[in-house]
């Protein structure tokens, strides 16, 4: 991936931020459901929006990791401490790992439990075989990482201020949305 840009392209930022509307999205779609009972409209379509967002993260991330590995990028910030420098790659590498593996888990869900989904008209195809068991297993383990996720990206903003206020490495100038 090319390094040497003193700021990140606007394509990247756009996802960036579009990735953020979807996860909170995501988030308020499945948390919101509690407010409606099984087996009503409302509760069901907000379990569809949640999976229409997580199938959107899944595409949105797949086109950042598209443009990151061909786009000119700022150089990974360098100074600071060096737990910070670990940590920071870590975490990265970690939210990447969550935006994927968390949609899929969400697709393997809907297919073990044999439900179809339809998007602008189109079903959504399975991905494995219907198996109710799996599909407790599965969602389970999605709900698990989903609350590893708020302290995840918790994280995240937490890092990004400290670079910016503690560290002074004007971080936020990197993802700025510039005019060329």
């Amino acid at each position: 991936m090319p390094q040497n840009a003193s700021h990140y392209p606007n394509a990247l930022i756009i996802l960036h931020w579009l990735t953020f509307i979807l996860i909170v999205l995501s988030y308020a779609s499945i948390e919101g459901r509690e407010f409606f009972e099984r087996g009503t409209d409302m509760r069901d379509n907000a379990k569809y929006i949640h999976f229409v967002v997580g199938l959107s993260i899944l595409l949105t991330t797949f086109a950042r990791i598209m443009f990151r590995l061909t786009s000119i990028v700022p150089a990974a910030l360098s100074s600071g401490p060096q737990w910070v420098i670990k940590a920071t790659k870590l975490g990265h590498s970690l939210i990447y790992l969550f935006l994927l593996v968390m949609p899929i888990l969400g697709w393997l869900i809907i297919s073990a439990e044999g439900k179809s989904v339809d998007i602008f008209g189109m079903t959504v195809p399975s991905l494995i075989a219907e198996d109710p068991e799996l599909g407790k297993t599965l969602e389970e383990i999605h709900e698990t990482i989903g609350k590893f996720g708020y302290a995840l990206l918790g994280g995240h903003m937490l890092m990004a201020l400290y670079h910016q206020y503690v560290l002074k490495q004007q971080l936020f100038n990197r993802m700025k949305i510039t005019r060329r």
